[in-house]
């Protein structure tokens, strides 16, 4: 144990010493901006990034004990020239190394997003900069779409690794694209601000009018709430507080509305019926059987939805959906109620 302790108390404090220093070439004579700091970033868990430099070539390495991975090189660049474009270090969290990775230069066009592995720097995540609408550093906020059909919008808290989400209609953000002429998908969104437990920001819509949006941050995303927060991010939610379910006008609408909010409650109930279950299991193996059985049942709820409402058009697309939601998750606390111990 005290050779293995030693053998990596050796093995830091060489990589760190022999990365200590500037870069440079005696062949060559490079500009003050053009050096760049060949200081080893040392990570929490031990493992290392540092740069190289020789007369042929730059690159930047990722080490730790058991693993060497040469992240980038380029040739004939030193490594401030080299660091400028393609892949680049940004900042570390609990488990992940984010880096963004820049093809062109400029200032309107944001970076693609990478996550990596910290113990491994196995790429875990990408996200194309055509999805990326808004980055800030210094509060460890990242937001995108989750795919180019543009329209789960996600808010995801780097620092806690928590996501949060709100839900475009169909195809507003492309028409919202190409009637305002925008290049760059994060053009459309300004102003972002926390307000009130939300992310408010503005979106420029298809009529070229900035409109106000929020990301409710109450309401984090996971595998068991997943079906209730994209339901209550849908943009006509934003009337439900002007909607008496007890006392509606009777339009589809309303009942749309008021279905939705039923299936906020009942999904609560339902995910307070499954951790009580939980909790109640004797052993893990059983809980994680109940829990892949509940995942699957969710996807399973979701599926036979879209089939109930195939066919329907407009609200009523939506009541048929909702409906069929509410009677599956009822049936599923019965369901889950057997399992108790009274």
């Amino acid at each position: 144990m005290r050779l293995f302790a030693l053998s990596i108390l050796t093995f830091l404090c060489v990589g760190t010493r022999a990365q200590t220093g500037t870069c440079n070439c005696s062949n060559k004579v490079v500009s003050d901006e053009n050096i760049e700091s060949c200081d080893t970033t040392l990570l929490s868990n031990g493992s290392l990034l540092y740069w190289q430099w020789n007369c042929d070539s730059s690159w930047y390495t990722f080490e730790n004990i058991s693993k060497k991975v040469i992240l980038k090189s380029c040739p004939s660049e030193p490594p401030a020239g080299c660091n400028r474009l393609g892949l680049r270090f940004i900042k570390e969290f609990d488990s992940i190394l984010l880096f963004i990775y820049k093809s062109v230069s400029g200032c309107c066009q944001l970076p693609t997003v990478l996550f990596f592995d910290k113990s491994t720097c196995e790429e875990k995540q990408r996200i194309s900069d055509n999805c990326i609408v808004h980055i800030d550093y210094e509060h460890d906020v990242l937001m995108y779409f989750e795919d180019t059909t543009y329209q789960k919008l996600i808010y995801h808290d780097l620092k806690r690794n928590t996501k949060y989400c709100t839900i475009f209609y169909g195809s507003e953000v492309i028409s919202s694209l190409k009637n305002n002429q925008a290049l760059w998908l994060n053009t459309l969104f300004s102003d972002f601000a926390i307000k009130e437990g939300n992310c408010r920001f503005y979106f420029k819509n298809d009529d070229r009018v900035a409109e106000e949006r929020f990301i409710d941050l109450t309401r984090p995303e996971t595998p068991f709430t997943s079906d209730a927060n994209r339901l209550f991010a849908l943009h006509y939610m934003e009337l439900a507080p002007k909607v008496n379910c007890d006392s509606t006008g009777g339009s589809n609408l309303e009942h749309k509305i008021c279905l939705n909010k039923e299936f906020q409650e009942v999904d609560s109930l339902l995910n307070m019926t499954f951790n009580k279950v939980l909790a109640e299991l004797p052993n893990d193996s059983l809980k994680t059987i109940l829990h892949e059985i509940q995942l699957d049942w969710i996807t399973s709820r979701q599926e036979q939805a879209k089939i109930a409402s195939s066919g329907y058009g407009g609200h009523i697309l939506g009541i048929k959906y909702l409906s069929f939601m509410i009677t599956a998750t009822k049936g599923r606390i019965e369901e889950l109620k057997e399992f108790l111990i009274y």
